[in-house]
């Protein structure tokens, strides 16, 4: 269901309403086409994402680790506070 609706954003946002921030009503809602896959088809896709779905998060955490390790790296680098050897050493010690 996530990935149905997470398709669906542009079409929701386009029903909801509102002055201070756009809500959708039940009935908008209610009136709006959702395919919905029978549980077979939706358990096997469950089966194919999950790998993927945890690859993604493992990869968003290492990425998360290099923005820190560049942002920490970068401006001494640049200012010669330290060198590339005590870089690596420093690397090391974040992993």
């Amino acid at each position: 269901m996530l990935f149905i609706l997470l398709r669906m954003v542009r079409e929701i946002r386009n029903n909801a309403k509102g002055t201070t921030y756009p809500e959708i009503s039940k009935s908008r809602f209610r009136k709006m086409d959702i395919i919905i896959p029978d549980k077979t088809l939706m358990n096997r896709f469950g089966e194919i994402a999950d790998d993927t779905i945890r690859q993604v998060r493992c990869l968003m955490r290492s990425n998360t680790h290099l923005v820190y390790a560049r942002d920490l790296l970068l401006p001494k680098l640049l200012s010669g506070e330290i060198l590339f050897p005590d870089a690596e050493r420093i690397m090391e010690a974040v992993q």
